[in-house]
Order: C-alpha cells, then structure tokens, then sequence
C-alpha cells in the first residue's frame, strides 16, 4: 500500500458548536461540577495555536536546553540525554553529532505511535475516588481504610503513620485495627467476581495488611521522641478477635492491661504518659496487598487510647494524622493527571491516544451514575476536544462491561466513592448482555457516546480484550453508524493472527448486504508473552514481526482493508525489581521483575520501530504511573513522600520522543538494503515522499546494559545518495555519515551497530 494509513484527519470543530456545546453543558452539569473550573481550554478560539509553555514552565537550564516542569509532579529534560555517552554510529567518522530537536505533537504531520493512558485520568473533583486516603485512620469507621504507596519488594522502606491530638494527653495504648470488610468484600466473599489471584490478595489484606516490624515512640513537643514500643518480630492481628501485644520492657512495663473487644484490633500498651504526638513506623511488610501495590502497611483505624480506653485520635476529637505515603492504586491523583496527562503526550510527539478501555470517566458505569441520566466528566469531555485541536488522535473504547446500579450498586455515588474501590479490576461489575434492561442501557449508552462525541472521536472501539457475543458487536456498530454514518470502528484481539478466524467467522455468517456496515475498519492487538510485562527480546526475535506480517497478509487476503495496531505494548522495568516470579506454580505468568532502565529503553526502540516497519499502529500501555511503583511507566518511581514528589522520564521515555519525531511523515517501503552480516540484524525499511530513504537496523535478541557495537557495511543498489545521516535512538542524535557513490549505486562502510534501533537515513 503506498498510503500513510496513520495520518489523521477530522471534520472542522466549528466556533460555534463549541460555543453551543459549553452553554449547553454548564445549564445541564450538577452544580458541583459545574462550580469547579475544567481542563484547560473551556473553548477554543479559531486563532488557537498551541505552544508547550501553556502547559509547562521552564525551572533550569543546562547548557543553553531547558529542564520543563509540568506544574510540581514532573521535570523533563528538553533533549535526550546521554545515555550512552561516545557510542560512534560509523568508524572514523569525525562529524559532531547533533541533537535531534524533539517535535510536539502538533508539529508532527504523522506518525505511528500512541498511547493507552492510565485511567480514570483528567476528572472533576466529584468523579474522583480515593479508597486509600489516610483521613480514614481517624474517621472512626475500620472499614475505610489507609494503605501506603507499597512496594515490589516487602522491605524497600520504612512506612510510618503519626497522630497530632489538639492538646496534649495521657496515653496509654495504641490500637491497630484492621478492616473487615473493605468495598465489595461480600461480592468477592460470595464469588460475585469470579477467580483472579490479584483481587483476592487485594480483598483479603487491603484494610489489615502488618508489617513484621513495628516501633511506637510519642512526643510532647514534635521534636524529642521516646520509644515506648519495638518489636522486630511483630505478629499483629488482622482479623480474630482482639489481642494484647504485650511484652514487659523497661519501655512498655504495665500491669494494667486495657480491654477492649473489637475485630481484628492489636493493642499495644505502655505506661501511661503525657503526649501530643504518636508515631507509628512499621517495616518489612508481610502482605502483598496488589500486583500494582506490593508490599505494603495497610490498616482501617489508629487509635489512640486514654489509660480509660477512650480514643484520641479521631478527627471528631480534633486530632489530624499525616503519612509517609498514600497508595492511590489505579487512580493516581487528579491533580497529577490535571498537570500531565496532555502535556506528556504532547511532549513526546504521540499521534494518537486509547480511552475508556476496562475503566475510567468514559466507560458506562462512570457516564451513567444515576440511572436514566448520563453525562460525560466536563474535564475528561475537554481533554478530548484539546487532544484533537492539538494534533491526537482518539480512538474510544466503549466497553461492553454492565453498570454496577442496574444491580442495585453503587446508587449513592458520594458514598461509593469513598466506600467501595471503584475499579473494574477488582470490582468487575459483568457484562451488558446478561439481562434485556443490561443490554438496552449498553446501547443507550453507545447512542449517547456516538452523539455526544461526534467529530472528534476517530475510532470507536467496542469492548476490550473480548470476544463476546457478536450480536451485541452488531447492534452496538448499527447504532452508532445510525448516528454518525462515516464513524469509523475497531476491534481487538490478544495477538494479531487471532483476527484471521474473527473475519472467516463474519465473512461467513454476515449477510453480504450488511458486511460492509459492519466490517471494521480497525483492529488492535495486546501483544505479550508475559502478562503486562509484554514480549521479550527473544519473542521479537524469533516470531513477533513473522506472525504479524503472516497475519496481516492473511487479512488482506480475506478482504480486510483497514489499519492494524498494537494498542497494548507493555514493558517493564522497576527499581527494586522485585521477584521474577509472582507464583512459583505458574512459570512465566506474572513477571514483573522486568528489565533494567536502559535494557528496557532498548526494547522500545525495537518494538515501536518495528511496528512502524510493519506499517502497523503502536500504543505504549501506561505512559506515566504515580499512584504506584508500576514498571510499565515510563518515569522512574518517585520515592514516595507525604509531600509531593515530581517524577522524572527514564531512558525509555527519552527513546519514544525520539521515535515520534525521527518517525514523521515515513511509511514502510519495500527497497534492497545488503548488510554484510544480515543474517544478524533486524532490518526495516521506509520511505518519505519521493526523494529520501530510510533503513532501521539492529542487532536482535537478549541483551543488557553494555552495548557492544558489532562492525558492518551497507550496501544499497539502485540508490544515489545525495547526503546520508545516522540517527541513535537512545541518544537522541543524528550524525552526517561518509559513503561513497559506485554508478547507481551507493556505499556505507563501517557502521557499527548495536542492539538497539539505529536509523540511516538517505537523502537522494
């Protein structure tokens, strides 16, 4: 094919259906919404030009490149830097290399590359929910629950919790009391969610998760601090009866033991003592609470307990409490996301972006809160409209996931999202086909979508990771066409030659007169070998880029005529790393151990560049990641604090900047580029417009920090070279390279290449 399948293209986004669309939704929002101010741009002017400080202000400069801050939760350097520092692309070779200037994304006419953001991402203040806060250890209700940030390993850091009581007190005791019944814990309790390891460890320690370690020390003054409690081998209780942690030191020596009887409470007394603050730090943790948690402190209450029994520490009392760290789980924090989730994107130079997929602001259960009344986030709606005016793509996955209230749940939204934890993954609410009044409030659902987005929505994709009954895929397409005639759809699939059977299967039982209609024009794939720590090296090596262009070719065959994406790309890599395997029974079935930094920046060099070679879509699942130590971010984990701290781009973000830029404007093209040694390399090859030429080439396989440079030679027959550049994918250059001209044909002697992407690009 010799069309660009990745250029995007919208109808215009008149002023005045701007204009409409504002009026209409401030008349129509709630007025809690509609009281805080929105995403951004609450409408854009026809002479709207994008410009990066909008978003970011510039907090250094380092040798004439600025360092940009994305308000306080992220610094990003303006280059790449120099990863590899005096890593030669061509033998001999004198010329400088020069910085590749990375293009924003409005300033990149196409390219491949997208991304599957985190959700729920940009939301007003009412849609967000945050079960883990630490106001729950003083709320007086054991059943909301505190949970730090976590960790891959059980002793990465200490984790403490410290109470401040509005008056200095005699204690006599500390109380940790472990939650019961935390969300949904009946649902899970009675099968409702079906089997999944990660949401039973999440419902049997989230709310009553101890550390092994424990130290208790008060104060009077915020500043000297006495130790009234150490165990190194603490036991706890998480969910009998109350106990007595008692043992007789010089420090916690008191006959007069305090009898209380509540679930899962362990009580460690001490002699009673005048105090105005309580610090409990707890250490290597015991309970891995989720896989995107770890191991953490997590509990329901901390009292604070008067030598009589009653407790101090409740902010009905006026006491406050503070902590080392929050776990937002899959949530992370609005006013990250407020700050990040465009302006990363942005920054990279993506084309394209995936919503709604499992969760967040655009699926059913989030748009139709109450039943009978649907309405899109005002925030998430705008970040829509800017994505658009600023150059993204949107393809909107409309999931195919049941609404928790046409169940009776989750009806009283202010109470559900402080109660229950709001996340299909560990809340799965079923599917929309499982009742008449289900299936008819899904395609009320589609129909409200199709309208309310129409004009800025590229593809609409119908459930993700499904294979559900095709009838619901019909109706739910019909629909939407019914709306929009010209909407475009797609579809997914674990891997890419799962859609040749999908498409024999419609081909087949689809009447010829509907085929068209429902054929879609899109199909995406969740390529990995290792759940979400995505394909190895090896994998890419050996099968990956083979399967897929059998795949495709098979589809073509079948008639198929659309784009072929990879909407999941998953990487990983972690510090610490963790184990390499979660559960010793299921080799290869959860590795989070991951890559180092650098190994796993070489991995997306190859993955999205081979991608493009394909002339297939690429989507990096989960740019960034606050809320907790997720491998797939491509920022380094914060250290977690109770203040806030930016995250920073590791080597991985710095290389898909890179791709999206070096990759504007060029599609795959077929043309003879001889390699001396090509049986070791992974080669691909492109064209932009009609006078340049471009060869990616790495050496394929297992690799790690070191990157040996093997020597080669590249010969292009047919070809005259005007001029010849080398561009390095990790360190963000381009180097004007030596070659030499036979008749047509041209030569590049003494490349040295490496194990990740090197381009050679040829001007004719």
């Amino acid at each position: 094919m010799n069309h660009c399948p990745f250029r995007l293209r919208f109808p215009a986004i008149r002023r005045t259906h701007l204009l409409l669309f504002v009026a209409l939704l401030c008349a129509w929002v709630p007025s809690c919404l509609a009281q805080e101010s929105v995403y951004k741009f609450k409408t854009f002017p026809e002479d709207y030009k994008p410009n990066f400080e909008n978003y970011a202000t510039i907090e250094a400069w380092v040798g004439g490149v600025p360092v940009y801050a994305l308000g306080a939760s992220a610094y990003i350097y303006g280059v790449s830097p120099d990863f590899l520092p005096g890593a030669a692309m061509q033998e001999g070779n004198k010329r400088p290399p020069r910085k590749i200037q990375p293009k924003k994304s409005w300033e990149i006419s196409a390219n491949p590359f997208g991304a599957q953001m985190g959700e729920p991402a940009v939301r007003t203040m009412w849609n967000d929910s945050q079960p883990m806060l630490p106001i729950h250890l003083i709320d007086g209700d054991p059943d909301t629950v505190w949970c730090s940030y976590g960790g891959p390993v059980p002793d990465a850091r200490p984790e403490w919790v410290r109470i401040d009581l509005p008056v200095e007190t005699e204690v006599g005791a500390v109380a940790l009391v472990c939650a019961q019944s935390v969300g949904m814990t009946e649902e899970w309790l009675a099968g409702k969610f079906g089997a999944h390891p990660e949401g039973d460890n999440f419902y049997k320690w989230a709310g009553k998760a101890l550390p092994n370690e424990l130290t208790v020390q008060v104060s009077r003054d915020a500043w000297h601090w006495e130790t009234v409690y150490e165990n190194r081998n603490f036991s706890g209780n998480e969910q009998g009866p109350s106990v007595i942690e008692f043992e007789p030191t010089p420090n916690n020596a008191n006959k007069n033991r305090i009898k209380r009887d509540k679930t899962g409470a362990t009580i460690i007394e001490f002699k009673p003592r005048r105090a105005k603050q309580i610090l409990v730090t707890g250490k290597n943790f015991k309970r891995r609470v989720h896989k995107f948690v770890g191991w953490a402190f997590s509990i329901g209450e901390l009292e604070v307990l008067a030598p009589s029994g009653e407790n101090l520490a409740l902010v009905s009392r006026g006491a406050g409490v503070s902590v080392s760290s929050v776990s937002y789980l899959f949530n992370d924090n609005r006013l990250a996301h407020d700050a990040l989730y465009g302006p990363v994107q942005y920054d990279l130079g993506l084309k394209w972006v995936r919503v709604g997929a499992d969760t967040g602001l655009f699926c059913w259960q989030a748009v139709e809160r109450k039943k009978g009344v649907l309405q899109v986030d005002p925030a998430a709606d705008n970040v829509i409209t800017e994505l658009t005016r600023n150059g993204v793509g949107v393809i909107m996955n409309l999931d195919v996931k049941a609404n928790w209230i046409y169940k009776g749940k989750k009806e009283d939204w202010k109470k559900a999202r402080v109660h229950d934890i709001n996340n299909i993954y560990l809340e799965h609410p079923g599917w929309s086909w499982e009742t008449p009044e289900l299936l008819e409030g899904y395609l009320r659902y589609v129909d409200y979508m199709a309208r309310h987005f129409k004009g800025r929505v590229a593809y609409y994709e119908i459930g993700n990771e499904w294979a559900g009954p095709r009838g619901v895929y019909d109706r739910a397409v019909r629909r939407i066409k019914a709306i929009d005639p010209g909407a475009k759809i797609m579809v997914g699939v674990g891997r890419m030659n799962q859609f040749k059977p999908m498409l024999e299967k419609w081909i087949a039982e689809v009447p010829k007169e509907d085929l068209a209609l429902l054929m879609p024009d899109a199909v995406g794939s969740h390529p990995t070998s290792r759940v979400d720590a995505g394909l190895t090296f090896d994998d890419l090596h050996k099968f990956y880029w083979e399967e897929n262009r059998q795949a495709m070719k098979d589809c073509r065959a079948l008639g198929f005529k659309g784009v072929f994406a990879a909407t999941e790309v998953y990487s990983w890599s972690s510090y610490p790393p963790g184990p390499r395997e979660i559960d010793v029974h299921r080799p290869n079935a959860a590795i989070y151990h991951g890559e180092s930094e650098l190994v796993r920046a070489k991995y997306l060099s190859q993955n999205f560049t081979g991608h493009a070679g394909l002339g297939m879509m690429a989507f990096q699942c989960n740019v960034y990641w606050i809320s907790a130590q997720v491998g797939q971010s491509l920022f380094r984990g914060p250290v977690p604090s109770s203040t806030i701290h930016p995250i920073q781009p590791d080597a991985g973000y710095y290389t898909l900047r890179t791709l999206c830029t070096v990759m504007d404007g060029w599609r795959p093209a077929e043309f003879e580029a001889r390699f001396d040694g090509a049986d070791k390399l992974q080669v691909f090859t492109f064209q932009r417009g009609r006078g340049e030429r471009m060869i990616a080439v790495w050496r394929p396989g297992a690799t790690g920090d070191a990157s040996p440079a093997i020597r080669t030679a590249l010969r292009l027959p047919g070809l005259r070279a005007h001029r010849a550049f080398g561009i390095d994918a990790i360190n963000g250059t381009e180097q004007e390279l030596d070659f030499k001209r036979m008749a047509s044909d041209t030569s590049i002697e003494g490349l040295l290449l490496r194990d990740y992407a090197t381009m050679i690009r040829i001007e004719e």
